[in-house]
């Protein structure tokens, strides 16, 4: 089931090792949010809002890379749906 914009949502990832990660949400009209940090257990919370507004509805991609001072990889990326804001 898609995510109702402005539906506040959390993603939570976890890294085998200590890293500094960026996690990022990207809708059309491009990032909604983006976080850093660093350590094991990376995260994102986004409101469900775009410019201001309840986000659009379609397809959005998060992606999670983390750089161990050797490395920078993108070490997970996914979609989710964004479905029309729920009314009342």
């Amino acid at each position: 089931a898609p995510v109702h914009a402005p539906t506040t949502m959390t993603l939570h990832g976890h890294l085998t090792q200590p890293a500094g990660w960026t996690a990022t949400l990207t809708g059309a009209a491009g990032i909604v949010a983006s976080t850093t940090g660093s350590g094991t257990s990376p995260s994102i919370t986004w409101d469900g809002f775009s410019g201001g507004l309840p986000a659009l509805p379609g397809t959005y991609t998060w992606k999670l890379t983390a750089d161990d001072t050797f490395h920078d990889v993108a070490v997970a990326t996914g979609t989710f749906e964004v479905g029309l804001p729920l009314l009342g």
